[in-house]
């Protein structure tokens, strides 16, 4: 194994360390880091969110903090998705030294493995106070490392493109 897939397979299990971690925080750990994060996310974007009354913050942070928590679970399988890649996907240098030449098997088998991550999760979560494995959760799981998956391969595509002409 080279050294670049050693690099992706290191970061990739330091990566599904912290989704373990961040999964096996209770539902009230996991509820309070939600909205901590959306009530400072509120007070950037919202104008005059701090000149709300209290009642009004949190349901202006009640309204957002859903497609947060589904945002993060879609980000953190992103991510997961494109370490994979870096471990599964073959390289062939040009003359210039840049990567021109990625496989289908790669970017099936970092989805393969992510989207068993994904399960393994929820799975995990049954066993946590609190919490729930969802199934939903696996499709935005999915979704966040098709999204990954495809980005990436239209980058290597028209850079290879670039490269070849």
């Amino acid at each position: 194994m080279n050294r670049r897939r050693i690099i992706f397979l290191a970061f990739s299990l330091i990566w599904m360390v912290i989704i373990f971690m961040f999964s096996s925080e209770t539902a009230e750990e996991s509820s309070e880091l939600s909205d901590g994060m959306c009530f400072k996310l509120c007070s950037f974007f919202i104008e005059d969110f701090e000149a709300m009354s209290e009642e009004e913050q949190i349901e202006c942070i009640g309204k957002y903090t859903y497609p947060l928590r589904k945002g993060a679970h879609m980000s953190e399988y992103f991510l997961l998705a494109l370490l994979l890649a870096g471990v599964f996907l073959p390289v062939k240098k040009g003359d210039d030294g840049i990567c021109i030449f990625n496989k289908k098997k790669g970017y099936i088998l970092s989805f393969i493995i992510t989207v068993l991550y994904a399960c393994s999760d929820e799975y995990h979560q049954l066993f946590v106070p609190g919490r729930a494995g969802r199934i939903t959760d696996v499709l935005i799981d999915c979704a966040g490392a098709i999204i990954g998956l495809l980005l990436l391969y239209f980058i290597l595509n028209k850079k290879y493109k670039k490269t070849s002409v």
